[in-house]
């Protein structure tokens, strides 16, 4: 998926969830503690918020943390015909909101400390950025070697 598409997927799951949760959108701002103009962007796709703002919306919605980066970072990767706003809620085996706001736990230093599924998801997420960079590497290559 291209950017555009990715940043209207994003605020349509924003829009879905929402008005699921039975709120408009200045009620979801407030208690986002955001600006309702900021919040609109977000939710009609025309612009993606700080880290802040979109963890604050997530708290809200009830999304699992950073659900909203790791779609924008793995936009490359996304069938959108697969995608759906239910992948956004905070499900079992994944770190919630309500989780880190009531363990204080420190930074994974281990892959002993994951549990066989984030360390696999750990691992794809590697292998596909590796992945990225080595082609866009050789993207780079192929093209100073045809500028010569």
């Amino acid at each position: 998926m291209n950017d555009t598409e990715v940043l209207n997927l994003i605020g349509g799951f924003v829009a879905s969830a929402r008005v699921r949760a039975g709120l408009t959108q200045v009620e979801l701002a407030e208690q986002a503690g955001i600006d309702v103009k900021t919040f609109r962007k977000l939710e009609s796709g025309t612009g993606l918020l700080h880290e802040k703002k979109l963890q604050a919306v997530e708290r809200v919605l009830g999304w699992r943390s950073s659900s909203i980066r790791q779609l924008w970072e793995t936009r490359a990767y996304i069938d959108p015909t697969k995608a759906s706003v239910d992948d956004m809620y905070d499900e079992p085996g994944r770190e919630s909101w309500t989780d880190l706001a009531s363990e204080s736990k420190g930074p994974v230093t281990k892959a002993s400390q994951l549990t066989n599924e984030e360390l696999l998801v750990e691992l794809q997420y590697r292998f596909r950025n590796l992945e990225v960079q080595v082609s866009r590497l050789k993207d780079a290559e192929n093209g100073a070697s045809t500028d010569h």
